[in-house]
């Protein structure tokens, strides 16, 4: 019906990388690279903006928190779709 496990690898052994394979790499890591920044950025935005509108150190949290747990959820959600 299909191709056996050892086929395929036997397969993707003969074909090697190609520039495409770079190319998604480049892509996907560039892709995963803004992401890890928009975190890093709402450490910093989030300490200006808590002193700016008053926030507790609670709420500060709180806002950290549903931020991550958006990511978490989105990240589950396309990659199931995926």
């Amino acid at each position: 019906q299909g191709q056996s496990t050892d086929e395929i690898n036997r397969n993707l052994e003969l074909i090697g990388l190609t520039n495409y394979h770079y190319y998604i790499l480049i892509v996907v890591g560039s892709a995963w690279a803004s992401d890890m920044l928009w975190i890093i950025n709402l450490s910093i935005i989030m300490e200006n903006a808590g002193e700016e509108w008053d926030l507790s150190d609670f709420l500060r949290g709180l806002m950290s928190t549903i931020f991550m747990i958006g990511m978490f959820l989105g990240s589950y959600f396309w990659g199931y779709m995926g």
